[in-house]
């Protein structure tokens, strides 16, 4: 009986997961690629800089090549991606976004199950598949769905996994997708006995090299 009230909840969860991947999908087929770009034009310097990395393996804006100029605003984990993903077409990258969402709709609900009873689990699991805002934002040319990723897949991988080498590289590599998140990298080195614990203090200090290694190359390039 048990188990198959485990398998009726895998179904529910497939299911939902299916529906909304397709209608989500169709609804970004529909659009133009004019409909992905943001009001604030950020879209427009991050499609330049990657045009740049594809075209001229160059990091500045395609407006200043020639110039003379050095990109500094930008950090370049967001263009990197759409230049490696785009793959002729930045519907590609948004497919990729809508993928992400989901996937961090089901992150966050395999991080709750244990704590919750399926029925809130599985509520809280819609609220944030189903949330406008978190579904605009990936299908929009910005860094939020892919920052917002990585940061349920840390936890989901630092908490419920205990993978190390995961997490150090995603905590790596977020400050160069979002520099806000600098605050999340020096929160892990200064409380990282507290993250890493029953690690040894010599590799807790190569987890550390590592977490700085990627902010560290783009400080000194700037």
């Amino acid at each position: 009986m048990k188990l198959k009230f485990i398998n009726n909840q895998n179904l529910l969860l497939t299911v939902t997961l299916i529906i909304f991947t397709v209608l989500l999908m169709g609804n970004s087929s529909s659009k133009n690629t004019d409909d992905f770009f943001d009001p604030a034009d950020d879209s427009l310097s991050y499609v330049s800089l990657a045009t740049s990395i594809s075209e001229n393996s160059s990091f500045i804006r395609q407006e200043f090549i020639g110039e003379n100029a050095v990109e500094t605003v930008r950090t370049p984990g967001y263009p990197f991606f759409i230049a490696i993903f785009s793959f002729g077409s930045l519907k590609n990258i948004i497919f990729i976004q809508n993928i992400l969402h989901v996937i961090s709709a089901f992150l966050l609900f395999k991080l709750i199950e244990n704590s919750l009873k399926f029925k809130y689990s599985y509520i809280v699991f819609l609220l944030y598949l189903f949330n406008p805002l978190l579904i605009t934002l990936s299908q929009l040319l910005l860094t939020e769905t892919i920052s917002i990723f990585l940061i349920n897949l840390l936890i989901y991988s630092l908490f419920k996994k205990r993978l190390i080498f995961t997490s150090v590289f995603i905590v790596g590599i977020l400050p160069i997708i979002r520099p806000a998140y600098l605050i999340l990298l020096i929160g892990m080195i200064l409380f990282n006995k507290l993250f890493f614990r029953n690690i040894s203090r010599s590799k807790r200090v190569i987890i550390i090299i590592l977490m700085l290694l990627p902010t560290s190359v783009w400080t000194f390039r700037n």
